[in-house]
């Protein structure tokens, strides 16, 4: 039900996410220059010194309330983890400018460019640094996780 009637909702969706995240960069305004997005969910252990900070998401199990005139009302929970590799006395900070950029840009385009009703974070989880993290060799780590709800209409037969 979005602009392009040839593209599913859920893929143009997955595809606006993606690019809303590559575009938190200071040069756009924003604290925190992501350095990488991906669309899988990685530990902080798996992600190379190089990325930082590393963006990722993962759709969830999308629930479909039907509704008359064959369509269907789509509820698609996804989860976004943050990594961010920052000395000890800023990881706090790194970690607080990362939410606020994930907020800010999550937010500018609730439509997700006309596919979706609506998207919601529903819960904002942050490690706020662990202090003892700064031994090893990529330094020091800080994750946050989001929980976000996307809704968007479809209609019951193929696009």
């Amino acid at each position: 039900m979005g602009p392009d009637m040839g593209t599913p909702n859920r893929t143009s969706i997955l595809d606006n996410i993606e690019t809303t995240l590559t575009g938190i960069t200071t040069a756009n305004g924003y604290k925190t220059d992501v350095t990488t997005v991906e669309r899988v969910l990685k530990t902080w252990d798996e992600v190379g010194s190089e990325q930082y900070p590393w963006l990722g998401f993962l759709a969830g199990i999308a629930t479909p309330e039907y509704q008359p005139g064959n369509l269907m009302r789509m509820i698609l929970p996804f989860t976004l983890f943050g990594h961010i590799n920052e000395p000890s006395s800023t990881k706090s900070d790194a970690l607080s400018d990362l939410e606020d950029d994930l907020i800010a840009a999550l937010n500018a385009d609730q439509t997700r460019g006309d596919y979706a009703v609506s998207t919601t974070i529903k819960t904002i989880m942050s490690d706020d640094g662990d202090p003892d993290s700064d031994e090893g060799s990529k330094g020091g780590s800080g994750t946050i996780v989001m929980e976000i709800e996307i809704v968007y209409m479809r209609t019951t037969a193929s696009s």
